[in-house]
């Protein structure tokens, strides 16, 4: 949420807990639902018409993909960063072929490129490029 805020985003999050809606809430977070059921499709796209430019995903449940993946506009870019039940690039294109599917593995990415990318995080925040929940 930090980076996407840091960027001018707004972030766009659930949450299956209540504690955990209040986590991102404390962190910022101007649009949180619950991710237990589909409601939270609704609040959400009631909240940005135009639809998202991002979502990243860890949702499996039934419907869950269909439905987070419904909230991108045209030429959005879907990001599944979960680890089981990881719908395929088919699937995603058949359903939605106006987006960008991809996944992001963090435990495969090479020591020396995550290094590197940290590091670019690190100089940002030297440079005074404070995360957008600072005070």
């Amino acid at each position: 949420m930090q980076v996407v805020r840091s960027l001018g985003g707004t972030a766009i999050t659930t949450a299956g807990s209540p504690s955990k809606r209040a986590l991102l809430r404390g962190l910022g977070g101007q649009h949180v639902s619950g991710s237990r059921d589909l409601a939270y499709v609704q609040d959400l796209a009631a909240a940005h018409p135009g639809g998202a430019h991002i979502v990243l995903n860890t949702l499996t449940s039934p419907g869950m993909v269909s439905s987070a993946a419904a909230l991108l506009r045209a030429g959005g870019r879907f990001v599944e960063i979960g680890k089981r039940d990881v719908s395929s690039t088919l699937r995603m294109a058949q359903e939605r072929p106006d987006v960008n599917y991809g996944f992001v593995a963090l435990d495969f990415i090479p020591p020396a490129v995550l290094g590197a990318l940290l590091g670019q995080v690190s100089s940002r925040l030297a440079a005074g490029n404070r995360m957008a929940s600072d005070p």
